[in-house]
């Protein structure tokens, strides 16, 4: 889901939409504005390793703002699978 989501322009790093393989650093941000969800995160630090477990990746990130947003799904012209 991650490389359709930036395909389709809903991941943004530092303000600007980027691919699935663009690296990050600590200190950027980075925007998942899904039509059922904007989520605002920055880096805090990169994981040591390929795979983190969820509580590791919670300390790897600071979410900012987090909003769910009420949307009739079976009108949504947007494919993400």
């Amino acid at each position: 889901m991650s490389k359709r989501a930036c395909d389709l322009g809903f991941v943004k790093l530092d303000g600007k939409a980027v691919k699935a393989s663009k690296e990050v650093s600590p200190g950027q941000r980075i925007v998942l504005d899904l039509p059922i969800r904007y989520l605002e995160a920055e880096v805090l630090a990169l994981p040591g390793g390929r795979n983190v477990s969820k509580k590791a990746g919670r300390e790897l990130v600071r979410i900012l703002v987090r909003e769910e947003r009420d949307v009739d799904l079976d009108n949504m012209n947007v494919d993400i699978s």
